[in-house]
């Protein structure tokens, strides 16, 4: 009888287990990444009126550490009250409605939504960061926006609404449009540019180390899966690699769609992180990027990489997800207007400031990394005719050696060899 029960109980714990298996692979088919995104919600940018900009050259200057973060926490009196109490303050968060405005002199304005000067800062006293569309730039052109953020690029001016509909971003450039746009702000920036805005850069070397790419007619949306690398071996502060899928223009000059895992001990310690990034023209290294929240990855990790046009065919939605937690960093932009003539790319890159000891080389790089069950389709249709063509920078530092792209099922799975694995 004692046996009888002992087999009942384990017939019902074989059952419990056929039952649950099922059902944990049905959750890890639905994981929020393998849903079609919404359209983002946008604001009527023709309604929005640019306040005056009131400019005050009494107040002290800023150092802006790494970039802008577009913080609800924080409001512009606050702000301001956090200010006053150093001559030399460095910060990063800005409030709700802020308007940065970029001067052709090399300054950069903050202001609060109506139009009152919080802070300036001088870029080329800015740090330099690097970022993983291959150009160093000053933190002052960099922001990170929340998770759902819509950046909506027209003429010099771009704006940016959080996913409830709310302007939280005004980014006006004079520098890229040669002061040629109308901003509301007046040309006392001439009398105090102690600076010009070139030469700023810092960089010993950047570029993109290897690459598998193609040029594809039409594309709509761009999927690729890996698992976090091992980390260099021993990178030094200064230095920084990128992994990511993307898609941008034959000749970059319209920007950059970017799921993209980083390695930049300066900004994350020794450890690797995730970014959705927008990021503007490559061949002007003083286009303002925007980019979504930092997401914490592990080595082994699987994410995941998307590039989305969306149905309203008003942006694309970029998202990096640790397929591990679910952890996902995302944002919409309209950086790239276009559909067809687009480049497809997955690349690592690396990158170095003068102040470094030492060179780039192989202690410097991950181990290798595959790029996945990448998916290419044009309006949900796959894409036939795809044919990858693999690349090496022959300018890259001498020290990085042993590079091997190896295009495993082309064009769905890429292998990209450094000399640690």
């Amino acid at each position: 009888m004692k046996t009888l029960k002992i087999g009942v109980m384990l017939l019902a714990l074989l059952l419990a287990a056929m039952i649950m298996v099922p059902m944990a692979s049905a959750a890890e088919d639905m994981k929020p990444s393998d849903s079609i995104p919404a359209n983002p919600v946008m604001v009527d940018i023709n309604k929005i009126i640019i306040p005056h900009l009131q400019i005050n050259d009494s107040q002290p200057r800023v150092v802006v550490n790494y970039q802008f973060d577009v913080s609800e926490e924080i409001t512009a009196s606050a702000l301001a009250a956090q200010l006053a109490t150093t001559s030399r303050p460095s910060l990063n968060n800005i409030p709700y409605g802020s308007i940065i405005y970029h001067s052709k002199e090399g300054i950069t304005r903050v202001f609060d939504q109506k139009g009152k000067q919080v802070f300036s800062a001088i870029d080329k006293e800015s740090p330099m960061v690097f970022t993983p569309g291959g150009i160093e730039k000053p933190a002052t052109f960099i922001s990170s926006v929340p998770n759902g953020a819509f950046v909506n690029h027209k003429g010099n001016i771009t704006y940016v609404n959080d996913k409830n509909g709310n302007l939280i971003l005004t980014v006006i450039n004079e520098y890229q449009d040669n002061g040629s746009g109308s901003t509301g702000a007046s040309d006392t920036d001439k009398s105090t540019a102690q600076s010009t805005i070139s030469p700023m850069t810092a960089t010993y070397w950047q570029g993109w180390v290897e690459d598998a790419h193609a040029t594809v007619n039409q594309i709509t949306q761009f999927d690729a899966y890996w698992n976090v690398p091992t980390k260099p071996p021993a990178m030094e502060s200064g230095k920084v690699v990128f992994l990511f899928n993307g898609i941008t223009t034959p000749d970059q000059t319209l920007g950059i769609l970017q799921p993209v895992l980083a390695f930049y001990p300066e900004i994350n310690g020794q450890n690797w992180y995730g970014e959705a990034w927008a990021y503007c023209d490559p061949t002007n290294p003083y286009g303002h990027d925007f980019v979504g929240q930092n997401i914490q990855v592990l080595p082994g990790d699987p994410v995941k990489g998307r590039i989305l046009r969306t149905s309203d065919g008003t942006s694309w939605y970029v998202e990096f997800d640790n397929l591990r937690n679910s952890q996902t960093s995302y944002a919409y932009s309209n950086v790239i207007p276009r559909t067809n003539n687009l480049k497809v790319t997955v690349a690592l890159e690396a990158g170095q400031q003068t102040y470094t000891l030492n060179p780039l080389d192989n202690t410097d790089m991950p181990g290798r990394t595959e790029f996945s069950s990448m998916a290419y389709k044009y309006n949900g249709n796959p894409i036939s005719g795809i044919s990858l063509q693999s690349w090496y920078n022959a300018n890259r530092p001498s020290g990085i050696t042993n590079l091997n792209v190896n295009i495993l099922n082309n064009p769905g799975d890429v292998m990209l060899h450094t000399a640690n694995g």
